[in-house]
């Protein structure tokens, strides 16, 4: 029994990062000066990016952002609010930022992430805190 509703609950998460791939995949749509401020085009290339993330943190970790939106300079930006921490992660063509805020929208930390195993292992990890009202504090 308790077998079956943790596959229930994988087949749950999983409709939503479909959602979310989907949301990831209508950037591409987007026309130049689309805030009309002077917003950039998402690219391909930050699409299938991003996309490759979603899924990398999904297969091997099991957890996904709640929200995703384009940004102004050709990125996404993903969201995760908690009770006491909330998270961004910006991915552009040059370089994905992760960002830890407290409560108060203090930064706790900025990382750069360079897509490697460790660097997606800490993102889990934080998103796991967040989700479980687990507070997160840079202890450099």
């Amino acid at each position: 029994m308790k077998l079956l509703v943790i596959l229930k609950m994988k087949k749950i998460n999983y409709n939503k990062i479909q959602e979310l791939i989907n949301k990831i995949k209508n950037l591409i749509e987007l026309k130049q000066n689309w805030d009309s401020y002077g917003a950039d085009l998402i690219s391909e290339k930050v699409i299938n990016k991003t996309i490759d993330i979603v899924y990398k943190l999904w297969e091997k970790y099991y957890v996904y952002f709640d929200y995703v939106f384009s940004g102004r300079n050709n990125n996404i930006q993903f969201d995760l609010d908690g009770k006491y921490n909330s998270v961004e992660l910006e991915i552009d063509e040059n370089k994905n930022i992760f960002v830890i805020y407290d409560d108060k929208d203090n930064v706790i930390e900025e990382k750069e992430i360079k897509e490697e195993k460790k660097d997606f292992l800490f993102i889990a990890n934080v998103i796991n805190m967040i989700k479980n009202d687990i507070i997160y504090e840079n202890r450099l």
